[in-house]
């Protein structure tokens, strides 16, 4: 059973829907109302869609993570490609994750690597018709969660930065 809620803040429209396993965002802004017209007019221009976000779970078990990916995709280019047909031109395609310590093998630097390229090949092999149209998709690794990959991600960046 999936949820939605939308809510208007400014002229910044966001939808989410959300299902136990995933979690969906939708925002769009409004371009800024023409200084001729007063404040409240309707405006005749569209929303522009920022952005199409698809949360999505994954697991350890990286033979997974094709089909989540895939169908976060999918998702995400039908309903771009819905939005653009309609007159809301579309920005970016974006799928999120759950903390990345959660299904990355975070044994050393090496697999991890090897696993965002994994992740980069299904991406590859998933690239949206919306491409076709200037848009892109990102992917956005979960967040770290414990003090330990915090602490390796600052080493990593002082090594970087140096």
């Amino acid at each position: 059973m999936s949820k939605l809620c939308c809510t208007k803040i400014g002229s910044m429209v966001t939808a989410v829907t959300s299902s136990k396993t995933s979690k969906t965002t939708k925002t769009s802004k409004q371009p800024p109302l023409s200084s001729t017209k007063p404040f409240g007019e309707p405006s005749n221009e569209p929303i522009q869609v920022r952005t199409v976000t698809r949360f999505i779970v994954l697991q350890k078990n990286q033979a997974t993570w094709p089909q989540s990916i895939s169908e976060a995709c999918a998702f995400c280019n039908d309903l771009a490609t819905k939005y653009i047909a309609s007159g809301y031109p579309t920005q970016t395609l974006r799928i999120v994750t759950n903390p990345w310590g959660e299904y990355l093998n975070t044994t050393n630097e090496s697999t991890v690597l090897a696993d965002l390229e994994l992740i980069k090949k299904i991406l590859a092999s998933c690239q949206p018709s919306s491409a076709d149209a200037g848009i892109r998709i990102r992917f956005a690794a979960g967040e770290a969660t414990t003090k330990e990959q915090v602490s390796e991600r600052n080493a990593k960046q002082k090594r970087i930065d140096t």
